[in-house]
């Protein structure tokens, strides 16, 4: 059905429960778990920097990305604007990352290229592409996370990140809190109170 809308965005979260996470430079979409049926003639769209994404039959302004249907069994990745984003491809093929593999500066980046069944994304998690994008202050280096199933003809956009500092990422990669050194030592604090309190009253 066209101008079927599913979309997730951090300020509205519409149709999908997920949070974004920003500690240090690494911007996290949360779990987004966003479906794409190719059979339903929609494309699935992705702002990176803007942490939003959608599935609907026109493009919407800001994305930086597209999954679209290339066939039966196969799908693209593209960059949905120029100079927008670039893929990390071997020739045709996106390139597969698996968790902890460094993307940034040293890979070869490109307009998009295609998954295919039999390819390491089918049916799996902790598979990983590659993304560059311009974010006016420079190249940022990303990942999304994907799962392709060719049987039921879906693509699965488990969820994405990036560095903003314009430093290389390592796939799968995902902030630390911030706030968790000073949890540690309120949590220290607290023990050390309670440990006093105990030997005053004995």
């Amino acid at each position: 059905m066209k101008n079927r809308l599913l979309q997730y965005s951090a300020a509205s979260a519409t149709g999908v429960l997920a949070s974004t996470s920003a500690w240090g430079n690494i911007q996290y979409s949360g779990l987004i778990n966003l479906s794409l049926n190719f059979q339903d003639g929609d494309e699935l769209y992705i702002d990176i920097d803007g942490m939003s994404t959608v599935v609907q039959a026109s493009a919407p302004a800001g994305a930086d990305f597209r999954l679209q249907d290339y066939g039966g069994d196969e799908f693209d990745l593209y960059r949905q604007s120029s100079p927008g984003g670039t893929v990390r491809s071997t020739g045709f093929s996106i390139r597969d990352f698996s968790s902890g593999e460094t993307i940034g500066v040293a890979n070869t980046f490109s307009a998009g290229g295609t998954f295919y069944n039999g390819g390491t994304f089918d049916n799996s998690l902790g598979q990983y592409a590659g993304v560059a994008f311009d974010s006016g202050s420079g190249i940022r280096y990303g990942w999304l996370q994907l799962q392709f199933d060719q049987v039921a003809n879906t693509i699965n956009l488990v969820d994405f990140a990036y560095d903003d500092s314009g430093a290389d990422i390592a796939a799968g990669a995902v902030p630390e809190p911030a706030h968790a050194p000073v949890i540690a030592a309120l949590l220290a604090g607290s023990a050390a109170a309670c440990m006093r309190r105990q030997q005053k009253k004995a």
